[in-house]
């Protein structure tokens, strides 16, 4: 018994034991003046421990360690809604424009309202309705919704991608690193943001679990689903909406970061091929622990100098969509 359940649930437990390592890396990862138990000590509370420890690990450390975990869910949640409603493997927020869209009204959100973490966040979220609607628009009128939505989301995202340039270049006050919200970074995120995000994920999370029987059916095919009595369309275009909204909430703290949504999908696809509802909680364990990990290697990597986390994740996310594409290609064939 004990044997099946490791095997029923061993992507669960290996995930969950790869979080916490990367927890307690983006903890305690110690710098050139602090050390590990210099940080545990400020933990524990200890007496005599560092104060200076303490304000790190509280002010700095435990804050962008939960928005690198909610990010993550919240676009590989998004990836895999995604990927599911529109039955292609590729579809990813950063792939389909979401992303783009909802980064560049963010930032006009910024210009507009300054210090509003709750009207930026409904900027984001616009922007990636606005960003999904003109992908399936255009893919409607292509006459060839399905073999066309990849092409569609790349022209979209470029198109958001030059907006959200042109206001960087004509507003440079309006962000405060442009490489790093361009790329994504959880570096100074205020904590206004991170409730905000945290919140959303958490809402667009459980709502993922609730759409679990409507993404079951999706891998019947529509007729079938249909003739079952479900409305295909009316699910499909709540995952669309959840995924949008998933995608703005991270992207309203940590900027652009890419392929998250790409990566875990389709890992937690080959972890876990049958039960829609394990996947979603697969993505929420493994797209946290890869944002995390990724940002401790953004950190460490060039000490003192710190990079973007979504530079390291782009380094990983290019070569696996490529891949992806050769593998699809060679399935076609």
């Amino acid at each position: 018994m004990l044997r099946t359940s490791w095997k029923k649930n061993k992507w669960m437990i290996v995930g969950l034991f790869l979080l916490v390592t990367a927890i307690v890396l983006a903890l305690f990862s110690s710098n050139a003046s602090l050390s590990f138990i210099d940080f545990l000590q400020a933990l524990t509370g200890r007496e005599g421990a560092d104060e200076t420890a303490f304000l790190i690990l509280s002010g700095v450390r435990a804050p962008r360690a939960v928005a690198g975990i909610f990010c993550g869910i919240g676009l590989s949640v998004a990836g895999l809604l995604m990927q599911e409603a529109l039955n292609n493997q590729l579809a990813a927020p950063s792939v389909m424009g979401i992303n783009s869209g909802a980064g560049l009204f963010a930032l006009v959100g910024s210009c507009l309202l300054h210090g509003s973490a709750l009207l930026r966040g409904a900027f984001s979220f616009a922007g990636a309705i606005v960003s999904i609607a003109l992908v399936l628009l255009i893919s409607v009128y292509s006459g060839s919704r399905k073999s066309t939505m990849i092409l569609s989301g790349v022209a979209v995202s470029a198109m958001m991608s030059a907006f959200t340039n042109l206001i960087i270049t004509l507003r440079p006050d309006s962000v405060s690193d442009k490489a790093a919200f361009q790329l994504g970074s959880l570096q100074s995120i205020p904590m206004p943001l991170i409730v905000l995000t945290t919140i959303c994920v958490v809402i667009g999370t459980f709502g993922a679990l609730f759409l679990v029987p409507g993404m079951e059916l999706f891998k019947l095919g529509d007729e079938m689903a249909m003739g079952l009595g479900v409305s295909v369309r009316s699910y499909r275009y709540l995952c669309v909406f959840l995924a949008a909204f998933l995608s703005a909430a991270a992207v309203t703290s940590c900027g652009l970061i890419s392929f998250v949504g790409l990566i875990i999908p389709n890992l937690v696809r080959r972890m876990e091929t049958e039960r829609s509802r394990m996947q979603v909680l697969l993505c929420v364990v493994w797209g946290g622990a890869l944002v995390l990990f990724a940002d401790t290697l953004a950190k460490t990597l060039f000490y003192p100098y710190e990079l973007p986390v979504g530079m390291i994740l782009s380094i990983l996310g290019a070569p696996f969509f490529i891949l992806m594409i050769i593998s699809r290609k060679k399935r076609i064939k």
